[in-house]
């Protein structure tokens, strides 16, 4: 436009004049950078991609935000090889650096940062170690066949947790160049002040192994809202029977197969409770479903002994639950609290693979 207004700024020049001046006319030339606007060399774009890249494939991914602290901390770094004329880094740069490095947002799930602190290395070490103990205490009581856990076969290590839809939404995105949700198995988290808590859900309890087979889930959905659920609360600390709310046909549809004789051929668990959450007498009827949809035939009861892994919910605390699966070959394994993240296999992909495949079914 400059251009254009320079070449006919005369206006009292006839016609041939003017198309003179135009034939005669060469553009200024576009694109170039002068020394003192460069902001980031390559290297440290490359670098900063990489940060990005790595915080999302460990899980724990960044903000664009932070990432625009990160550059002005890279620009006020003392043995920098260039001096930018520029010492700010503003929004604009940020996104200028993301469509030159093709780095998009996705969306990531939020976590506790108390959470976070209590998953230390040293827990770590020492859950890994109990685990093994664990396995070779049970060896020399004969109750197992497997000197340590690195001896137990794949099909014999189960995993249950529960997944549900997250009703937290607007969270802010973290940044990469790759897509860390692409094979299903990508789950990055990002640090949110009011925590992880959902207001409502219908629950999948979901059941995994670790020969990478998805077990007969069981689905949970709510009926009697935040009031039954405090109602069932108080009888239980009263030491009062909880009765546990039948499903509906209504509750059943598109759970069932009603062409099987048996109208469950699906093997899909069913239960409800006030919120939508698993119970202490929701958690009897799953491992009713566990010990007859989820174990392999030969496994249990006077067969292979297999390995659960479960997280410490209230719902889990009942003597008699445990003692059930203990009879049947059922060895629990209770994850240390607030490290699941980490320490509970289902919470490190299958949740979410689980929870996208059957939404799209239902």
């Amino acid at each position: 436009k400059r251009g254009w207004a320079e070449v006919l700024k005369y206006p009292g020049d006839d016609a041939a004049q003017r198309a003179a001046r135009i034939d005669s006319y060469v553009a200024p030339a576009w694109g170039g950078v002068r020394e003192e606007s460069i902001i980031f060399t390559e290297d440290e774009e490359a670098m900063l991609q990489a940060a990005v890249d790595i915080a999302a494939e460990g899980g724990f991914g960044v903000s664009d935000t932070y990432v625009r602290e990160l550059m002005r901390d890279v620009l006020a770094a003392p043995d920098r090889e260039i001096k930018s004329a520029r010492r700010d880094v503003s929004k604009t740069t940020v996104k200028a650096w993301m469509k030159k490095r093709s780095i998009r947002r996705y969306k990531a799930n939020s976590i506790d940062p108390a959470r976070v602190a209590k998953a230390t290395e040293e827990v770590r070490d020492k859950w890994f170690a109990r685990v093994d103990s664990y396995v070779r205490t049970l060896y020399s009581q004969g109750k197992i066949p497997w000197r340590c856990w690195a001896e137990v076969p794949a099909e014999c290590k189960l995993n249950v947790d529960e997944a549900a839809a997250n009703a937290a939404k607007g969270r802010p995105t973290v940044l990469a160049s790759f897509n860390p949700h692409a094979d299903g198995f990508g789950r990055v988290f990002l640090r949110a002040a009011d925590g992880d808590r959902m207001s409502s859900h219908v629950t999948d309890v979901v059941t995994t192994c670790a020969d990478g087979t998805l077990r007969a889930p069981f689905i949970i959905k709510s009926r009697g809202g935040a009031g039954g659920a405090k109602k069932a609360a108080a009888k239980r600390k009263a030491g009062e029977e909880v009765v546990v709310v039948e499903p509906t046909a209504a509750d059943k549809e598109g759970l069932l197969d009603e062409e099987a004789e048996d109208g469950r051929s699906l093997h899909i668990g069913l239960g409800v409770s006030p919120n939508g959450s698993m119970t202490l007498e929701l958690f009897h009827l799953w491992i009713e479903h566990f010990l007859q949809c989820c174990l392999l035939p030969g496994q249990g009861k006077g067969g292979q002994p297999v390995f659960l892994f479960l997280d410490g919910h209230a719902s889990r605390w009942s003597l008699a639950g445990l003692a059930k699966l203990r009879a049947h070959n059922v060895f629990v394994l209770c994850v240390p609290s607030h490290t699941t993240v980490w320490s509970q296999p289902n919470d490190n992909g299958p949740n979410a693979m689980a929870k996208s495949y059957i939404g799209r079914e239902l």
